[in-house]
């Protein structure tokens, strides 16, 4: 669940877009993202509809909530959800085995399976999301500034090197790899 001072010109740091959020504040769209099932290795899960026999660690309010909840309508089952309160704890109940299953977006999936190598990191699933900087709704000045820092970091090259020392691949490699 998005939460935010009233009084908060820009949040800087990437969160998915989504329509409730898109509600709250303007975003300016960064990078596109899917979601990926984690799971331990030698428990990973072929199709979704393996969903219902496993607990899914999640965070209340969450994108990744929302998806697994479409997945258990579009199938008919209830997921059985285990709800902690961060995305790092979402991983380390995977990894502890009090869950079977959490979903990531793809750009902290590749960090997860680089620090966690007993996770098993699935196939992309659904729709492409991005990831973005929420701004105070209405304020079209900062929109296009930070619209035109993000253009310019990707012209310059700045993106690409940063996005190589963050990620240990390149984002057209990423994008390719992620079907975007």
């Amino acid at each position: 669940c998005l939460r935010l001072p009233i009084d908060v010109d820009i949040y800087a740091d990437i969160i998915t877009i989504l329509p409730e959020r898109e509600e709250l504040v303007d975003f300016v769209p960064m990078i596109p993202v899917r979601q990926l099932v984690i799971t331990r290795h030698g428990e990973e899960i072929e199709s979704l509809s393996e969903l219902e026999d496993r607990v899914v660690a999640m965070v209340r309010g969450s994108s990744y909530e929302s998806q697994v909840a479409r997945y258990g309508q579009t199938l008919n089952f209830v997921p059985q959800m285990l709800y902690v309160a961060s995305t790092a704890d979402m991983v380390r109940a995977v990894v502890d085995g009090t869950a079977d299953v959490t979903l990531q977006d793809s750009v902290l999936g590749f960090d997860i399976i680089r620090d966690y190598p007993k996770l098993h990191l699935g196939r992309p699933l659904g729709e492409v999301q991005f990831l973005g900087w929420g701004l105070a709704r209405g304020d079209a000045g900062m929109k296009d500034l930070v619209s035109s820092f993000i253009h310019l970091a990707r012209e310059s090259g700045a993106w690409e090197e940063l996005w190589i020392e963050s990620n240990e691949t390149g984002y057209l490699d990423y994008l390719a790899l992620m079907g975007i």
